[in-house]
């Protein structure tokens, strides 16, 4: 593995192994409940950033949003991911029925991990789109007018809600190739396992 951003990649997958892990000791709950709720996560942070870029749109154009280019792009983000939250669930499912497939091809055989440099540069354009939201939010706290310095606000929230959706969506992935054995058995639903956590007796201390 010569090229740094593919070991960044397999280091960056480890962490995510190890989180995987804890959550199904402690909580119970796998990797395809961990990509489910990073998948969900993507879906509400684009609708929310591109809210938030609506708000900056109408302030900036000053209720004229019509002929602005942001709003019809922050249309098309509140869509996505409006789009994304409906097919969560069922992106998931598939992911999940396509290993267990794959899984008894392959006689029981768990399939090795390949690494490459997509996931590091998606993390890395998140960061960019975080940095950029945070100047945006920072510099327009600046501005004296009060239309644009609430418009570049908004703006600047807007970024960095979207950069989660980067950040969100890479870690589903991460989580997906985890390296465990598809479990043939239907669990019950995240939410209620969950509330079992919550409910079940607490350990005594002696």
């Amino acid at each position: 593995m010569n090229n740094p951003l593919e070991t960044i990649d397999k280091i960056v997958w480890e962490l995510h192994g190890k989180i995987a892990a804890s959550a199904d000791k402690h909580l119970g709950l796998n990797k395809y409940d961990l990509a489910l709720f990073c998948d969900r996560t993507t879906g509400v942070s684009w609708v929310g950033g591109g809210v938030y870029e609506i708000i900056a749109s109408y302030l900036k154009s000053s209720g004229n949003v019509f002929v602005d280019p942001l709003f019809y792009l922050a249309l098309g983000f509140i869509a996505w991911g409006s789009y994304s939250l409906k097919r969560a669930n069922k992106i998931n499912e598939q992911h999940y029925r396509d290993e267990i497939e794959m899984f008894k091809k392959n006689n029981g055989a768990v399939q090795v991990p390949k690494f490459s440099i997509i996931r590091p540069i998606n993390l890395a354009l998140g960061a960019w789109v975080y940095a950029m939201g945070k100047l945006t939010f920072y510099y327009g706290s600046q501005i004296d007018n009060i239309s644009l310095k609430n418009s570049s606000t908004a703006a600047g929230l807007g970024s960095i809600l979207l950069s989660i959706t980067y950040f969100s969506k890479t870690s589903a992935d991460y989580f997906r190739s985890q390296i465990t054995p598809p479990s043939m058995e239907r669990k019950p639903s995240f939410l209620k396992r969950m509330y079992d956590y919550v409910r079940r007796p607490k350990e005594s201390v002696s």
